[in-house]
């Protein structure tokens, strides 16, 4: 039977190799196209700032009209009217924050934000948030919880929907991984 043993020269070489693998694969950054590849919702413009976050947005959820004005300050007021019973309320200057997630994601922080899109419960809580629920972050592929608070994921536009002159969408996320979601889009003031 044939035997073949690895000498030392050999495992040092192997180890050299491997090593100078590691440092290269660590040594690469990524590219913001790298980035945005790793979420599953369009990029955002090029040209995007924080500053096309600020202005008036609204979201239809069948008969019902739900509307941001988000504010240079850090501030927002939500506004939101029921057109099948009437039932609407006005949540005024509450702080809101943007924020860029290690993946390229970004997302609009909104304290204290009635979620209207799911459930008269949560829409009628005046402490705002999505309740004991989880939902589906379609972008990064995960389950959020956001008790105090909305998270909306703020993404370009998908092929097949006309652009706004901003370019962006700002996402609710999902009650599950099957569902579907409602978007706030920038209006004119």
């Amino acid at each position: 039977m044939f035997e073949r043993s690895i000498t030392v020269p050999t495992i040092q070489l192997m180890l050299v190799v491997f090593t100078v693998g590691l440092v290269g694969c660590a040594a690469r950054s990524q590219s913001g196209e790298e980035l945005a590849a790793q979420t599953r919702c369009p990029a955002l413009p090029g040209n995007f700032t924080m500053s096309h976050l600020i202005g008036s947005w609204e979201a239809r959820y069948g008969a019902a009209t739900d509307h941001l004005v988000i504010r240079e300050d850090g501030s927002y007021d939500q506004s939101y009217v029921r057109d099948t019973d009437g039932y609407s309320f006005r949540n005024e200057s509450r702080s809101w924050s943007y924020v860029l997630d290690p993946a390229g994601q970004a997302y609009l922080h909104l304290e204290g934000m009635r979620r209207c899109d799911n459930t008269d419960e949560l829409c009628e809580n005046p402490n705002g948030g999505g309740g004991d629920f989880h939902y589906w972050d379609f972008c990064l592929d995960r389950f959020v919880a956001m008790p105090d608070e909305v998270v909306l994921m703020i993404t370009g536009f998908p092929e097949g929907i006309p652009s706004d002159s901003v370019g962006i969408v700002l996402w609710h996320m999902a009650p599950s991984a099957d569902a579907g979601s409602f978007r706030f889009v920038k209006v004119d003031e």
